[in-house]
């Protein structure tokens, strides 16, 4: 009878061979898993950058579009109620600055608007800002 022993040496080697390709595995794993928390990650901040733009792009054609500041305060107030909904821990800002347009209604509407939204994606993350200088056109009164 012919007994096929293996050599010496190599009792053991294939299940240490099989141990070390399942760790590369493993890591490799890990690697592509983290790569894909990251990727959606990015894609969160990209989708909330995109709804605070279109959030103020709303607001700049609201107010370009209101007759009077009473018309343009309700817009500016609605818009920071929907931005509170579109936006985690937002903090949506409308400043009025520079000289009054004289308009046909009184009172008149502030020949600029900052639009200014920041809101936190998240307890750690820093805070992202968008901010938008919407200008009047002085000689086309506030339309």
């Amino acid at each position: 009878m012919s007994s096929t022993t293996a050599p010496q040496g190599s009792s053991g080697f294939a299940l240490t061979e099989a141990l070390v390709a399942l760790l590369l595995l493993a890591i490799a794993m890990l690697g592509t898993g983290a790569a894909l928390v990251e990727s959606l990650a990015g894609q969160r901040a990209a989708l909330l950058q995109t709804r605070a733009a279109d959030l103020a792009g709303n607001l700049a054609e609201a107010l370009r579009a209101a007759p009077d500041a009473a018309t343009a305060a309700a817009e500016i107030q609605s818009w920071q109620a929907m931005a509170l909904v579109l936006l985690p821990q937002a903090e949506p800002i409308a400043l009025s600055r520079g000289q009054v347009l004289p308009g046909p209604a009184t009172p008149s509407l502030p020949a600029r608007f900052d639009i200014r939204l920041q809101w936190r994606d998240g307890p750690a993350r820093t805070p992202a800002q968008l901010t938008l200088p919407l200008p009047f056109d002085a000689a086309a009164g506030a339309s």
